[in-house]
């Protein structure tokens, strides 16, 4: 079967996730005891090994016939992230899908634009073959380790006011993850969760007529050739936790705070959060760079209703950053 032809097999019937749970207990399968176990063809069961092979997960072939993971796996629990969101809001259980695999759930999203609401639909993935992060960096995260999920939100105001989206996020992201251990998070401009010096989160806000995209991207679990392949320092969740919390538990936890949190920005804006934002701030009272041409320097002193950062100058007072690079100077 062709490469695309899995895709769309496993998206449409979500293939990994079936046969995934049927070898995480690490013991040793043949192709023919996982169709039997799961119903599935024995054709699709072959189909969809090479695939999650080719995806980088840890399946070990013992000759021909026999599979099994060398480290445990456990698929997304669409069941029980909807019974934990409705508890929250009932109307919303129907609107969260998990996929296998998808191109982008950024993607997923805007292709729905125009032809439906996409408010408070979820889209969450296992594995994204063209993720995106800022500036149309590609995203990088092992597949059904980690957690790729975008959330649509409807808006009627002044496309001008979601300028500062990203960084409202960043501290809803924060909050959640908070609940789950003592660690210390911080935020970098404009959109980025860190966690020791590393990156541990990132988000990216799209806009289509009158509907937003939030997706985040949280980094659970990366494994050494991952986190070499990334161009800055990375950190998961697993660097901190002996046992980390179920992927599960988190995303119902996301999708309850971004619910909460869409809201309260699309009647107030950036300024609830704003206070929250700055003590987050990893490089809050240091000096900083805009890269590019002119260059800017100045003392990160805080964040405007819109989300610039501004920086304080003796040559330019305060100046806000709307867009670019933002370093620290050594």
């Amino acid at each position: 079967m062709s490469d695309s032809n899995y895709a769309r097999n496993i998206c449409t019937n979500n293939y990994c996730t079936t046969v995934l749970n049927s070898i995480q207990e690490l013991i040793p399968k043949s192709k023919e005891e996982i169709a039997l176990e799961t119903g599935l063809p024995i054709t699709t069961v072959v189909d969809v090994l090479e695939f999650i092979t080719d995806i980088g997960l840890p399946l070990i072939w013992a000759g021909d016939d026999i599979v099994r993971l060398y480290r445990r796996i456990i698929p997304l629990d669409v069941v029980y992230i909807r019974k934990i969101v409705s508890e929250n809001d009932l109307s919303t259980s129907n609107l969260i899908e998990v996929y296998d695999t998808v191109d982008s759930t950024n993607e997923f999203l805007l292709a729905r634009c125009g032809s439906q609401s996409i408010h408070k639909q979820v889209c969450i993935a296992e594995h994204m073959s063209h993720g995106r992060g800022r500036q149309n960096k590609k995203w990088f995260t092992g597949a059904f380790e980690n957690i790729m999920m975008s959330v649509g939100w409807c808006h009627d105001s002044d496309i001008r006011k979601i300028s500062g989206l990203s960084l409202a996020v960043s501290v809803m992201v924060v909050r959640v993850l908070s609940r789950f251990t003592r660690k210390t998070f911080q935020v970098k401009w404009p959109n980025d969760v860190l966690c020791e010096g590393g990156k541990l989160c990132g988000i990216l806000v799209e806009i289509r007529e009158s509907s937003i995209i939030v997706g985040v991207g949280v980094n659970c679990r990366l494994s050494e050739p991952e986190v070499n392949t990334i161009e800055q320092p990375v950190v998961g969740l697993n660097n901190f936790f002996d046992v980390a919390p179920l992927r599960s538990e988190l995303i119902a936890s996301l999708i309850i705070e971004l619910y909460k949190g869409l809201d309260v920005f699309s009647h107030e804006g950036l300024k609830p959060f704003k206070e929250e934002w700055t003590h987050l701030h990893a490089n809050q009272g240091k000096r900083m760079r805009l890269n590019g041409s002119p260059s800017r320097e100045g003392v990160a002193v805080g964040i405007n209703d819109d989300g610039a950062i501004l920086l304080s100058s003796i040559d330019d007072g305060i100046l806000p950053i709307y867009a670019g690079e933002v370093v620290p100077v050594d």
